[in-house]
C-alpha cells in the first residue's frame, strides 16, 4: 500500500465523509510520511453534535425552508438510517408544524412471491436509504374544529351508538375504530376516562333495557365494550411491572423449560411434556442430540398417519389411543409448574396481604355504582361484568398473546399449555358448578382440585374489594398524567377525522334524533367539517404541485 501511495497521482475516495474521521487522519499522516503532502486544514470541518451540523448546513431553516432554491444547494450525507432519522427529527423540530407519520409500502411483482412479504413484514421494514418519513402535509385544516367534537362527550356517545346499531359494521371495523377513538383521546387522559365511563354507563343502560346484562364483556362485540377494554388495558399495563408481570414471566419460563425437556415437533408443536392433551406426542421416540452442519430449519418427529407405508390396522391403533396413557405425562408437567401457577394466581387476586391496585378497585366500584344507579340488583350479573373485563378481556388475552407484553419467543408448544392455564383461570372465577364425568376434558380433570382451592381465594378477593372504600376519580389525576404523553395523537385524530367525514351523513342522522341545544351545536360543527372536505383535498393537491 505504501508503494501505491508513492506512485499514485490521484486518489478518489467515494463518499469519504461517511468514513470514520480516524481513517481520514490515517491517510493524512501516511501522505505526510511518504510524499510530504498534507491535506488542507479546512478540508474537513468538524462539528461536535448533530444539532451544530444542522445549524451549519441549514441556518435559519425555520425561515428558509419554503425557499426551494435555498434547499436545492444544501444536503447532508449520512452513514446510517439511524443518523438520517436523528437529523430528520432535529430539522423538523425547528419547523413549527404538526407532524404525521406516513409509511411507504412496496409491491411484489410476482404473485407467487407474495407469501414472502406478509403485511406485518412490510409494516416493520425500513427500506435502505429511506428513513421513516415524518411529514408536515396531510393534516386537515379543519382539525381544530374536529378537536372540539372530540372534547364533546355527547358526540362520541352518538358515534358509538351509531356504530353499535349498524349491523354492517364488522368486528374488524369496530376494533380499528376503537383504537382510533382511544388513541385520539390520549392527549388528555382525564377527559378520555370521563368519556370511556360515559360510554360504558350508556352501554350498560341499553343492555339492561334489552334484558341482556349477563352478556356484557363476554364477547366484546360492541364498540363500547372494545373502547373500554382498550382503555382498561392501557391503564393497567403499568401495574404488570410489579407482581403479576413477574409471576407471569416465571410461569412462562417454567413451562418452556418443562416442555423442552423432551422432544418437540417443530411443525405441529406437539411435545412429550405438555399441559394440553391434544398437543402431546403420541408415539414413543428414542431421540439423541445432534449437531447440525446445515441450516436445517424444521424437524418432523411424527410420521403422517395416512401414509401409504402404514396399514389400516396401524392407523386404527394410532387413532384410538386412550388418553389415560398420557395422564402420567400431564401430571408430571403440572407438578413441575404447580408452584409457579400458584404464584401467578395469587398475584392476580392479590392474595397473601398484597394490596389491590387502586385502578382495579375504582373500576369494580364503578360497576357497582352503575348497577345501583339503575336499580339493578342482580349481584351475579354484576360480578360477571367484573370477571369478564378482568379475566376474559384482559388476562386471557395476555396469556394467549404473551409476546404482546413480554419480550419472549412465541412457541406453539408453550402457547397450547398457556391456553390450558387460561381456561383454568376462567373456571376458577366462574360460579358455575361443573359436573365432572368420564368424558370431561383432561384439562378440567387435571386442575379439578386446584380450581376448588382457587375459588375460595377468588371469593375472598371479591369480599376484600367490596369492603374497600370507594375511590374518587380525583385520586387518579396524577397517574393519568403519566399516560397523557402520546406523540402520535395528532395523526390518529386526523385519521379519525377522515373516518367521521366518510360517515358524516349517518352521524347527522343519528344526531338528528336528539334535538337538544348541545346536539344542534354538534351538528353545525359536523356540517362544517363535511362542507370543507373538498377544499382540503384541493389544498393538498396544490401543495403537492408546489403551486
Amino acid at each position: 500500500m505504501g508503494k501505491v501511495l508513492q506512485k499514485c497521482k490521484l486518489i478518489v475516495w467515494d463518499e469519504c465523509t461517511m468514513a470514520h474521521k480516524k481513517s481520514m487522519e490515517a491517510l493524512d499522516r501516511s501522505l505526510q510520511d511518504l510524499r510530504r503532502i498534507s491535506l488542507p486544514h479546512n478540508f474537513c470541518n468538524l462539528v461536535t453534535s448533530k444539532e451544530e451540523l444542522v445549524e451549519k448546513v441549514f441556518p435559519n431553516i425555520q425561515i428558509n425552508y419554503k425557499n426551494h432554491d435555498w434547499l436545492s444547494v444544501r444536503a447532508i450525507l449520512a452513514a446510517k438510517n439511524k443518523d438520517v432519522d436523528e437529523l430528520d427529527n432535529i430539522i423538523q423540530s425547528n419547523i413549527q408544524s404538526e407532524m404525521v407519520t406516513y409509511r411507504s409500502i412496496d409491491t411484489v411483482v410476482e404473485a407467487d412471491e407474495a407469501v414472502n412479504y406478509p403485511t406485518e413484514f412490510m409494516n416493520s421494514s425500513d427500506l435502505p436509504g429511506m428513513p421513516s418519513s415524518l411529514s408536515f402535509g396531510g393534516i386537515s385544516s379543519t382539525l381544530p374544529e374536529f378537536k372540539y367534537l372530540l372534547r364533546n362527550t355527547q358526540f362520541l356517545l352518538k358515534l358509538v351508538e351509531m356504530v353499535d346499531s349498524d349491523v354492517y359494521y364488522t368486528l374488524e371495523d369496530k376494533c380499528a375504530l376503537s383504537s382510533l377513538v382511544i388513541g385520539s383521546l390520549l392527549d388528555d387522559m382525564r377527559h378520555c376516562t370521563e368519556v370511556v365511563f360515559a360510554i360504558l354507563n350508556h352501554h350498560i343502560l341499553l343492555s339492561l333495557k334489552k334484558c341482556e346484562p349477563h352478556i356484557i364483556f363476554r364477547q366484546s362485540g360492541s364498540l363500547a365494550e372494545q373502547i373500554f377494554t382498550i382503555w382498561f388495558t392501557l391503564c393497567f399495563m403499568e401495574y404488570l411491572k410489579d407482581g403479576p408481570g413477574q409471576s407471569m414471566y416465571l410461569l412462562y419460563k417454567a413451562l418452556k423449560y418443562q416442555i423442552e425437556r423432551g422432544p418437540v415437533d417443530a411443525i405441529t408443536g406437539d411435545a412429550r411434556y405438555s399441559l394440553n392433551e391434544a398437543k402431546l406426542l403420541r408415539r414413543p421416540l428414542n431421540v439423541t442430540s445432534m449437531t447440525s452442519t446445515h441450516p436445517v430449519q424444521y424437524y418432523h418427529l411424527e410420521q403422517p398417519l395416512s401414509t401409504e407405508n402404514c396399514t389400516g390396522k396401524e392407523n386404527h391403533i394410532a387413532n384410538t389411543s386412550m388418553p389415560e396413557i398420557f395422564l402420567t405425562r400431564l401430571l408430571t408437567s403440572k407438578r413441575i409448574v404447580q408452584k409457579f401457577l400458584d404464584g401467578f394466581m395469587e398475584s392476580i387476586i392479590y392474595a397473601n396481604g398484597k394490596e389491590c391496585p387502586s385502578l382495579l378497585l375504582f373500576v369494580f366500584h364503578t360497576f357497582d355504582e352503575i348497577a345501583t344507579r339503575n336499580n339493578f340488583t342482580n349481584e351475579t350479573a354484576v360480578r360477571s361484568w367484573k370477571v369478564n373485563i378482568w379475566i376474559l378481556r384482559f388476562w386471557v388475552n395476555i396469556l394467549t398473546n404473551i409476546d404482546y407484553v413480554l419480550d419472549v419467543e412465541r412457541i406453539p408448544a408453550v402457547d397450547s399449555s398457556l391456553a390450558v392455564i387460561a381456561q383454568t383461570l376462567v373456571d376458577a372465577f366462574s360460579n358455575a358448578n361443573y359436573k365432572f364425568e368420564k368424558e370431561s376434558p383432561s384439562s378440567k380433570l387435571l386442575f379439578a382440585k386446584d380450581i376448588k382451592r382457587y375459588r375460595i381465594q377468588v371469593t375472598n378477593f371479591f369480599r376484600i374489594v367490596a369492603a374497600s372504600p370507594r375511590l374518587s376519580i380525583e385520586a387518579f389525576h396524577s397517574y393519568f398524567a403519566t399516560l397523557t404523553e402520546n406523540p402520535m395523537h395528532c395523526a390518529l385524530q386526523n385519521d379519525l377525522c377522515e373516518w367521521v367525514r366518510s360517515n358524516g351523513i349517518s352521524l347527522l342522522k343519528q344526531l338528528s334524533t336528539d334535538q337538544c341545544a348541545e346536539t344542534r351545536g354538534i351538528m353545525e360543527c359536523l356540517k362544517y367539517l363535511l362542507s370543507h372536505n373538498e377544499t382540503d383535498m384541493n389544498r393538498i393537491c396544490s401543495a403537492i404541485q408546489f403551486e
